[in-house]
């Protein structure tokens, strides 16, 4: 068995059906839209904010081609640099705009979530439990809006997956760029890098998520399907809005099969310099970009945004394999429950 890994990062929450103590059968990844500043974040200044773009990616010699299976909307070459040890050839990107998508593996298995405990710096790196639990960090945060799973759906969705097959881990911890796990806080922006309000230490830190992986036990000439379905009429997006144009049932399909080792294939909401692998990397230090989250919160207006920081505090060890999206510019994902 080889087997295919779906790794998914970015902005994006994990909401279990049932919750992960009813042993879950389906997993929904909500992909939170960036277009539109949040309600009530201060700390958050729209005009510096980075658009992030939901996407597929693998390299472009996995997609199949022919019959009414649905073609790359665009490729680009990964720019090489020091210790890549992701993909070096021509990657395909489907964008996932507007668009419920879900994943038939050729081979079918029960959904299965690793759920070994961790606290703070201890435990299994491949845990779950990383995710961060919004029910812990922002207590009266963690349900999400009953219109985020609707048929069309929530405007603060900007895509959704359905994970109802395979094993889901974490894939990668968020990391300095030496790779070293950093241990993250959660404040408002305005008191991050503070001890919070009205504390007289500072928290303890934890670690935290951010590339989520998806395993499907495979056979080398096996591959994996993603049926991409139009959530609404029309799409912001002018691309997709084409390709689904005479798409019969505004549904189409995506064929991977890998003709290598490599075999992972990217779900991403991240900005474009993230997606094609130019960021100009640096050590982290806070991500407002986490408060879009909180706009799926049933007490969205409510609720304080608390956003994830960092004093460079770090673990033990490093964390997992080195790739653009993997150092500087990690995206921590959220844990939430309907």
């Amino acid at each position: 068995m080889s087997g295919i890994d779906v790794l998914i990062t970015g902005l994006c929450s994990f909401v279990p059906c049932p919750s992960l103590q009813e042993k879950p059968d389906e997993m929904i990844v909500l992909l939170v839209e960036s277009y539109n500043p949040v309600p009530g974040h201060l700390g958050h200044h729209h005009g510096q904010h980075e658009l992030h773009v939901p996407v597929l990616v693998c390299p472009e010699k996995y997609v199949v081609r022919g019959g009414r299976l649905r073609l790359p909307d665009m490729t680009f070459q990964p720019t090489p640099y020091p210790g890549n040890q992701d993909s070096e050839d021509v990657m395909a990107v489907f964008y996932l705009d507007d668009q419920d998508i879900t994943i038939k593996p050729d081979a079918n298995t029960e959904l299965e979530v690793e759920l070994t405990p961790v606290k703070n710096c201890t435990g299994s790196q491949s845990s779950f439990n990383w995710v961060t639990p919004i029910e812990e960090v922002n207590p009266g945060a963690e349900t999400v809006r009953d219109s985020c799973f609707a048929s069309p759906g929530d405007s603060s969705v900007i895509s959704r997956v359905y994970l109802r097959q395979g094993k889901i881990t974490t894939a990668k911890l968020a990391t300095n760029l030496e790779r070293k796990i950093l241990l993250w806080k959660f404040e408002e922006a305005d008191r991050a890098d503070s001890y919070g309000p009205s504390e007289s230490k500072p928290k303890e830190g934890r670690a935290i998520a951010a590339v989520v992986g998806a395993h499907f036990d495979l056979d080398e000439e096996q591959g994996i399907e993603f049926t991409t379905h139009l959530l609404h009429n029309h799409s912001s997006n002018r691309r997709v809005e084409t390709v689904f144009a005479h798409a019969p049932g505004k549904q189409l399909r995506i064929r991977i099969e890998p003709t290598d080792n490599y075999r992972k294939i990217w779900i991403k909401n991240v900005p474009w310099p993230d997606i094609l692998q130019v960021r100009n990397l640096r050590n982290p230090k806070r991500d407002d970009h986490f408060a879009h989250i909180y706009k799926l919160s049933k007490n969205s207006a409510s609720v304080a945004k608390k956003v994830p920081y960092t004093k460079g505090e770090t673990c033990l060890g490093d964390s997992g394999f080195d790739n653009r999206h993997g150092a500087g510019t990690d995206c921590p994902h959220a844990l939430m429950k309907r």
